[in-house]
């Protein structure tokens, strides 16, 4: 399906352009929430209901108009034909909502355009956008731990692994019986408002020094120290410091 949405663009790549949400991409939406692999890690598989969405619009548009277009949800698009792809957001995290320092990357793309790097080159340049326009400190992002696919767009944009929690939150389909973050071989029944807990992996990378462009295009960070982390897991600390990754350098 080729988007005929005429909303501004917000960044573009060299594949991708990512331009506002609209009420105009109701369908857009739908379309991509009713691949159960899609929504596999998100609602075990249960495609959104169009209910969902046009609340799910609502809030993205609220966020968008707070944020004044800084930080929200924006529809990816195909540079070449303007085919909706899915989404990326870019935003405070739903615990702390005004602080635009510490801000959540998260994507959702059409399964056909899994595998192909799309995911990882809009959130390099919303994660480069970030740090040289919008004033941000620190990117992270969250994802069930069997979401390996996601753990390594993740980790190839330089994110790097800080913990991991279990989430609890309400559903009004299916519990899983098993225990949290298990949904390789899934027992689900259907009830109404039990909650479920998952165990997600929590990334994150901060900015501490210079950031120098790369061609005007991809950056790498100078001086990155990650902050001391506590491993209440293991009942430890640990201290790292002293890496220098470099994220998405261009390969001549």
């Amino acid at each position: 399906m080729c988007s005929k949405n005429t909303a501004p663009i917000f960044l573009r790549t060299s594949r991708i352009q990512l331009r506002e949400l609209t009420l105009e991409d109701e369908d857009n939406l739908l379309e991509l929430d009713s691949d159960s692999e899609v929504m596999k890690y998100l609602t075990l598989g249960r495609p959104s209901t169009r209910e969902e969405i046009v609340k799910s619009l609502s809030r993205i548009r609220n966020l968008f108009k707070k944020h004044q277009g800084r930080f929200g949800v924006w529809a990816a698009e195909l540079r070449e034909s303007s085919e909706f792809l899915g989404w990326f957001h870019f935003r405070p995290g739903w615990h702390d909502p005004d602080n635009t320092n510490r801000i959540e990357l998260g994507y959702r793309l059409k399964q056909k355009y899994w595998g192909k790097g799309l995911a990882t080159e809009g959130s390099l340049e919303l994660i480069r956008n970030g740090f040289t326009q919008q004033q941000v400190e620190e990117v992270f992002a969250l994802t069930l731990k069997d979401n390996l696919a996601s753990r390594k767009v993740m980790e190839k944009v330089g994110l790097k692994f800080q913990r991991s929690q279990s989430l609890t939150f309400w559903t009004s389909n299916t519990v899983s019986t098993k225990p949290a973050g298990s949904l390789n071989s899934l027992n689900s029944f259907n009830f109404i408002d039990l909650t479920v807990g998952l165990d997600f992996k929590v990334f994150s990378i901060e900015r501490y020094g210079e950031l120098t462009l790369v061609n005007n295009y991809w950056f790498e960070m100078i001086h990155f120290y990650r902050r001391l982390s506590f491993s209440f897991m293991f009942l430890s600390i640990s201290i790292s410091f002293g890496a220098n990754p470099q994220l998405g350098k261009r390969k001549n």
